[in-house]
């Protein structure tokens, strides 16, 4: 149980912190955790990193950047109200 603890923690955190390494932590688990195993702890883990990394630069940091760069991305901001996301 506290490995794949520990994986899900190191490879959310790689993911969280955008570390080009991430890649190798699916096919580690594999070898670890077998194919079905890894495969669930991986999609768990990359999601839960990513999550962590939205709610934090979106509810905790947006006001900072926004303040630092703001102005650049006016038009970007402006864009996607009018036209969507698409």
């Amino acid at each position: 149980f506290l490995s794949r603890l520990a994986f899900i923690a190191a490879y959310a955190l790689t993911v969280f912190v955008a570390v080009p390494v991430s890649n190798i932590f699916p096919v580690v688990g594999g070898y670890f955790f077998g194919i079905l195993q890894a495969t669930i702890l991986s999609v768990v883990s990359a999601t839960l990193g990513s999550l962590v990394a939205f709610i934090l630069f979106r509810y905790l940091l947006y006001d900072s950047v926004q303040a630092k760069y703001g102005h650049q991305l006016k038009s970007l901001i402006q864009s996607i109200r009018l036209h969507g996301a698409n």
